[in-house]
This record gives C-alpha cells, structure tokens and sequence, in this order.
C-alpha cells in the first residue's frame, strides 16, 4: 500500500505524481438534431435552428461543408443563450443578432454548454428562388464524426 506523503505532489515512492488540468477526454457531444434553416424575402423572415452542445468536457473543432448553388451564404453563431429553436425574425433583428459568415469547409470552435445555432441569407442582391443545399456539421476534434445534416433553404 502507498500512502500519501506530506510534500505535496509526492508519493510515499518517493516518485512525483502526476496531474493533468485543463483538457478533457470527451470530445464527443450528446445528439444534436438541427431543423431546416431559412429565408423568406417576402415576408422578410430569417429561420434560425439552435441546439446545446451538452456532454463533452473540451472544446471542440465543427467543420461544415454544404454544396451550395449560388445565391445563399450560410452563418453561424454560438452563445451561452440559444435563440428560440426553429423560430423565424424580422431581417433587421436579424442582422443585429451576430451571426458569422462560414464557407464551405469552414470551421469553428465550441464549449460544453454553449448554443450553436445556424441560419442562411441571400448572398449580395440576389432575387429569386435559391436551390434548397443539405449542410453537413462535422466534429473535426472527434475523428470527423457527423453530428448532423440538415437543409437551408432561401427565397429572395
């Protein structure tokens, strides 16, 4: 039996012990299921899809990837705060809310805990119907596990 000596980080060996802090194990986040994201130019309507990240103890890499035909730039945002999931606001509460522009391919980084939500808008004075694209959210920090697909969709 080894018993704990009085000098700190010692053990009765004599050898130091070890201590790991910061960084966890769990890289890999309970479900997440985000809905179908959009804009609406007649009615001036963004739809938002917010879900918790929940059930990992580091911060972790997403990568989205989406084949996009034109006409539609995809955003993201996270926060301690989620939006309502699956709810729709005017452009200009909207353009107030902090969303970031992602490409294809682009990624970001997020906690336990915190809200990442999703949103597409039409790129530059793009008018008309937008093709409907399927995004792809992947866990880069987890082997390249997909977490979701989901469908953005635009009317201009």
């Amino acid at each position: 039996m080894i018993i704990p000596s009085s000098t700190h980080g010692v053990i009765a060996s004599g050898r130091p012990r070890v201590v790991v802090a910061g960084g966890g194990s769990d890289a890999t986040p309970n479900a997440v299921n985000w809905g179908t994201i959009g804009y609406n130019g007649f009615d001036g309507l963004v739809a938002i899809t917010s879900k918790q990240i929940t059930g990992i103890d580091q911060t972790i890499s997403l990568k989205l990837t989406y084949t996009n035909n034109g006409g539609a730039d995809l955003y993201y945002r996270i926060s301690a705060n989620g939006s309502n999931d699956n709810t729709s606001v005017s452009e200009a509460t909207w353009s107030g809310m902090g969303y970031i522009l992602v490409a294809n391919n682009g990624q970001f980084t997020v906690s336990n805990n915190n809200y990442v939500e999703f949103t597409v808008y039409p790129s530059g004075s793009y008018v008309g119907f937008v093709p409907q694209f399927t995004v792809t959210v992947t866990n880069v920090t987890d082997s390249n596990t997909v977490l979701d697909t989901f469908l953005a969709d635009a009317i201009g």
